[in-house]
Order: structure tokens, then sequence, then C-alpha cells
């Protein structure tokens, strides 16, 4: 009888074993979905931060804008200056990914930074 309960106890404690390991691990569709969000944020990081973006700027009718204002003398020289400083503080602002072209040269679907 010993010995038949000194061969029960370890198969018991086994399987007990087993079926920790089994349910402590991930299983396959557990690791699909823990990859996939890995590489959606490593997908959403590389575009936020580091890929290259195209933005528009449509600085000559900004400036024909400032220029007729100016000739019709609704906004002195010194406010025409001061527009002059807040675009280049805008232009200055823009994060190192963005590059900033000429809304003439841009055909299609291009986000236009609008200044104010």
């Amino acid at each position: 009888m010993n010995n038949n309960s000194n061969e029960s106890e370890p198969k018991e404690t086994d399987a007990k074993k087993e079926g920790d390991r089994l349910s402590s691990t991930p299983g396959y569709l557990e690791v699909l979905f823990i990859a996939h969000m890995v590489a959606m944020a490593a997908l959403y990081g590389y575009d936020h931060f580091f890929a290259d973006k195209v933005v528009a700027l449509d600085i000559k009718s900004y400036l024909g804008e400032q220029k007729s204002l100016l000739t019709a003398g609704k906004i002195t020289e010194e406010q025409w200056k001061a527009g002059l400083d807040r675009l280049e503080q805008i232009l200055q602002d823009q994060p190192a990914n963005q590059m900033v072209i000429l809304k003439d040269v841009v055909l299609k679907n291009g986000r236009e930074l609008t200044i104010k």
C-alpha cells in the first residue's frame, strides 16, 4: 500500500504542475494579438515621430493680403513687420519631421498651414 500511495502522489502533483504550466503560458491567439498590438504601436510611433510629412504654405496670398492692407492704410508698417515675424515664428515652430513647401507646388491632398 505504501508503494501505491507513493506512486499515485507524484502522478497527481505532476498533473497539477502540467495543468498550471499550460494555463500560465499564452495561447496561439494571445501571442498573435500581442504581436499585432506591438506592431501597431511601433507603426504609430514611427508615423507620429519620424516619418516626414509635407505641409503646404500659401505665402503668395498671405504676402499679397498684407501688402494690400498696408497700401490701404489698414495696418501700419510695424504691424506688417509683426506679421512677418509671426510668419517666421510659425515656420520655425514646425516639427523637424514636417517639410514646408509652397502651396503652388502642391497639386492635391496637401495639408495646408494656416497663418493667422
